[in-house]
């Protein structure tokens, strides 16, 4: 379907957490439904989305679009620090983040996404992709 959305919403906490349980790595966008600069930033990271499985091919990173409206992307939120949306961060399972962007930045979001794919295409191409499903048994 063309309108069929690149990135995962999650419907509730429980949802949020098995996608982060799931994958090594997730990126998380938080927006604020009546923020004029989180609805003029959505367009530009479903596109970067899109751009990300050229490369992604398998999902293996999500890209989580977490909207603030909901009590548990709140709070989930919250647990950043940052207070602002639009608010983008690249996580691995770890306590801290690989990169964020603060604010309506589609500059900054794709930079950052084009040093991912290059860190992918170069793990793909040593046979190293993460992928939380191929490691399973």
């Amino acid at each position: 379907m063309p309108n069929e959305s690149c990135m995962v919403e999650p419907k509730s906490k429980e949802e949020l957490d098995k996608i982060h349980a799931e994958h090594p790595m997730t990126i998380d966008v938080f927006t604020y439904s009546k923020c004029p600069h989180c609805v003029a930033y959505k367009p530009e990271v479903e596109k970067a989305c899109v751009s990300l499985r050229s490369v992604d091919k398998k999902g293996a990173i999500p890209m989580v679009h977490c909207p603030v409206d909901k009590d548990f992307c709140s709070e989930e939120m919250g647990k950043t620090g940052v207070t602002g949306v639009p608010l983008t961060i690249a996580r691995v399972n770890v306590p801290t983040s690989m990169f964020a962007v603060r604010g309506n930045n589609p500059a900054e979001l794709n930079k950052n996404l084009d040093e991912l794919k290059t860190m992918i295409a170069k793990a793909d191409k040593a046979g190293e992709h993460p992928s939380g499903k191929e490691r399973r048994k």
